[in-house]
């Protein structure tokens, strides 16, 4: 029988809240870029498949990465004691794998479900709550895109604190690591006459409006059609580096759980392909890792409005 888990020691300066987190009028934008099939199945095997030690398994799906940049002007917890604490403003941008998967003795069991592999958020406590809670790979960053423009305008330059070379006396800097701008700015807040991607917007604008929960839930035939943030199912590696072998994790664990859409107010498309720049540094080689190359232009594109809730997650293994 399994022994009961201690109680959390909330503290004085603890900012992790409780689940669940809800968040509303959140701007979701989301590209397709090109990559390689291989070195994103290798970031699977490193991130889930070898720290289990094949008691998951995950294979990426898809020679494409997925960028997503997020805008929240209000997440909070849904908890009835933590939501009284009030709310935050929250931007973050995010790399992501498709990969399917799951327990290697439950094939019946396995799942489309997307891996972040970098991603990039301008509030601490929601690093804090990230990083602890599930095992989101979240780096503080700041954005030049205020959080309330409009939803079809994606330009933005993401700075982080990064090592753009290396050796014992190279400083960490602010560094623009990341930038996307449309290849055809006069395609923004276009007034032309509606296309065929207006057409399917509208379209899928009516489904999401009629079927709220169509895109998720278990053993729905949409599940795996999930796009991320409307009702997306991830998976974690969560860790934390021991404190006196610091080569070992003193906890490790597999972890997943939906991200829930509960209203669609709008969505579009982009009229115009994003360019994606990638300004190069030694502690976030995100071209080599993830197979992209700096000045690429995205395949596709999207955006959404939406209010969106995170609720409780499951362990899929844990050392």
């Amino acid at each position: 029988m399994n022994k009961p888990l201690p109680i959390f020691a909330e503290g004085p300066s603890n900012v992790v809240k409780r689940l669940p987190y809800v968040g509303y009028d959140a701007t979701l934008q989301g590209f397709v870029f090109q990559s390689n099939r291989q070195l994103l199945q290798h970031v699977c095997d490193e991130m889930i498949n070898a720290p289990t030690g094949g008691a998951v398994k995950f294979r990426a799906v898809s020679s494409h990465v997925f960028l997503t940049a997020l805008y929240q002007p209000r997440v909070q917890s849904d908890d009835p004691i933590d939501r009284t604490t009030g709310y935050v403003e929250e931007i973050d941008l995010a790399f992501w794998i498709l990969a399917f998967g799951g327990k290697t003795d439950d094939l019946l069991g396995w799942r489309l479900r997307w891996l972040p592999v970098w991603l990039f958020v301008d509030t601490g406590s929601a690093i804090a709550a990230g990083r602890e809670v599930f095992g989101y790979p979240k780096h503080q960053a700041s954005f030049t895109r205020p959080i309330n423009a409009p939803p079809d305008d994606a330009k933005v330059t993401v700075k982080t604190l990064a090592f753009v070379n290396s050796g014992p006396d190279e400083r960490a800097r602010e560094w623009p690591l990341v930038s996307l701008e449309p290849v055809d700015p006069s395609a923004q807040h276009s007034t032309s006459k509606p296309t065929v991607l207006d057409q399917v917007a509208a379209a899928l604008r009516e489904f999401l409006e009629g079927h709220p929960s169509t895109l998720g839930g278990s053993g729905n035939v949409f599940e795996n059609l999930a796009l991320p943030f409307v009702n997306m199912p991830m998976i974690f590696l969560k860790q934390f580096r021991d404190i006196h072998m610091p080569g070992r994790a003193c906890f490790q664990a597999v972890t997943t759980v939906p991200v829930e859409s509960r209203h669609i107010g709008d969505v579009g498309f982009f009229p115009t392909r994003y360019r994606l720049t990638i300004n190069k540094a030694k502690s976030h080689p995100l071209e080599e890792v993830l197979g992209l190359q700096s000045g690429q232009e995205s395949e596709f594109g999207f955006w959404l409005i939406q209010d969106f809730y995170v609720g409780f997650g499951e362990t899929l293994w844990q050392a």
